[in-house]
């Protein structure tokens, strides 16, 4: 009897203590509420008292609420307490950690670029003094809204925990980041010092597939819908991004192996064994990479800095034999990047003789203008006309509009020299959309022509043309010249 008198003391005893400690965080809440939630920028509603354990005090369903300065919100299932009351003592800091259960986050990007901006703490050197350490004790799910293409959030699967001192004004967070239903992993380590503006998020990648960012990739773009097509390939490496009163910075490298990305409608892959990426300083570059089209090959290297500028080279190896080019093609580009898409100071493509200088815009819409010179002789195909058309150099200028999927290509010359077929100054004005090439118009003494050509890029097979239809008009034309 003694026995279950002392077991039923008991039983009351603790029945009591949950009690009491309900009652406690029931007063503490509003509070706790209110410190955190200033700190985190976000109000926090914090669920019921659900009891206490060996592990802390256990509270349900809890969330941050969008904030005064971004939309981002947080929620659990279940919020697991700890005080350190010791530790608290001899810090004369309240030091809290919190476990979760259930998490769910939805960060949307603010104006200002934030997924989700602190709480502005009082001026002076002593803001309130919290020890808040964040954990999550399985992993969470993060949804990123108004990325790139995607329509709907990008997913993210974490585990990790953050640790937030007020009082030093300083932030450390380390985190393991999944993508759902894919191998590969990312490993975040990160630190801010807000007293002094200093940031850094560092960023390691292990066999992390290329494809599933994909979606992240801008609406628009030079290539359209064909950006779209199959990729593959897995980064990996480390690398640092740093941020420091405003200024911002990077180092390390990554490495994408096994690069294969095709076009939506094509079948032969763009390939590329081992792309490098460096980031040095305020500059990411690509030093060189090897890449392959079917029976072509070359080298691409380029760079972008912070402020968004771009230089690349692209140099292409034609096949043996490719009736269109011996020599190689080499592309020279500079511009920057900005809402519209890209800026284009400078597209300058050469083929021996032959060369096409390009500027203006490449994004959504498209609108390029420049001058061409064209060689005949750069040609191998050229080789079996009449030797008075491989002689002379033609050149004028080229305009290139419309989008992405539906480009217009313009150009013109007007030539002084004579053809012996023309006897005189000739012009023409050769106009390329929808897969047709129409020479509107080719003019010269007492001879007029037009002719139209469908040609068009089909996957594989590359350039595919149909019928010619062509229109002479001549007007007491000497026959002589034939």
């Amino acid at each position: 009897m003694a026995g279950l008198g002392g077991l039923g003391a008991g039983t009351a005893l603790v029945l009591a203590s949950d009690r009491l400690l309900g009652l406690a965080y029931e007063r503490l809440r509003p509070q706790i509420e209110r410190q955190v939630g200033r700190v985190m920028g976000h109000p926090l509603r914090l669920g019921p008292y659900r009891g206490f354990g060996a592990d802390g005090l256990v509270v349900g369903p809890s969330r941050f609420l969008a904030g005064d300065r971004d939309a981002s919100t947080a929620s659990v299932e279940e919020v697991r307490a700890t005080i350190d009351p010791f530790t608290s003592w001899r810090l004369r800091t309240l030091v809290l950690d919190l476990s979760f259960r259930g998490a769910q986050v939805d960060l949307r990007r603010n104006g200002r670029g934030w997924w989700w901006e602190l709480g502005n703490l009082p001026p002076g050197p002593e803001p309130p003094r919290l020890d808040l350490t964040f954990r999550l004790l399985e992993p969470g799910s993060v949804r990123l809204h108004g990325l790139g293409a995607s329509r709907g959030p990008f997913r993210l699967e974490a585990t990790g925990e953050a640790r937030l001192r007020t009082h030093e004004r300083a932030i450390d967070a380390g985190a393991l980041v999944r993508l759902p239903g894919r191998e590969g992993s990312l490993r975040f380590d990160g630190f801010g010092r807000w007293r002094d503006q200093r940031w850094r998020a560092q960023l390691s990648p292990r066999g992390l597939p290329v494809a599933a960012f994909q979606p992240l990739l801008p609406r628009g773009g030079p290539l359209g819908p064909r950006a779209r097509g199959p990729l593959e390939g897995r980064a990996e490496g480390r690398f640092a991004l740093d941020l420091v009163r405003g200024r911002p910075s990077c180092s390390g490298s990554l490495r994408v192996r096994g690069l294969r990305w095709r076009s939506r409608n094509g079948a032969t892959p763009l390939t590329a064994d081992s792309l490098p990426l460096q980031c040095r300083g305020q500059e990411l570059a690509i030093p060189s990479v090897d890449w392959r089209y079917g029976p072509w090959k070359g080298v691409a290297r380029g760079r972008v800095s912070s402020d968004r500028r771009l230089a690349a080279r692209l140099e292409a190896l034609p096949p043996p034999g490719h009736p269109l080019a011996a020599a190689p093609l080499v592309a020279l580009l500079r511009g920057g990047w900005s809402a519209d898409g890209l800026q284009v100071q400078s597209l300058d493509g050469r083929l021996g003789g032959s060369r096409l200088q390009l500027a203006g815009r490449l994004g959504s819409r498209l609108d390029l203008r420049g001058d061409w010179r064209f060689d005949p002789r750069d040609l191998p195909a050229t080789a079996r006309l009449p030797a008075w058309l491989q002689k002379p150099s033609l050149g004028g200028p080229i305009a290139l509009s419309g989008t992405p999927a539906d480009p217009e290509l313009r150009l013109s010359t007007r030539e002084s020299a004579p053809l012996p077929l023309l006897g005189g100054p000739w012009q023409a004005d050769v106009r390329w959309r929808d897969g047709l090439l129409e020479l509107e118009r080719l003019t010269a003494p007492r001879f007029a022509a037009s002719a139209r050509l469908p040609l068009a890029w089909v996957g594989d097979r590359g350039l595919v043309t149909g019928p010619l239809a062509a229109r002479l008009s001549l007007n007491r034309f000497p026959l002589e010249r034939l």
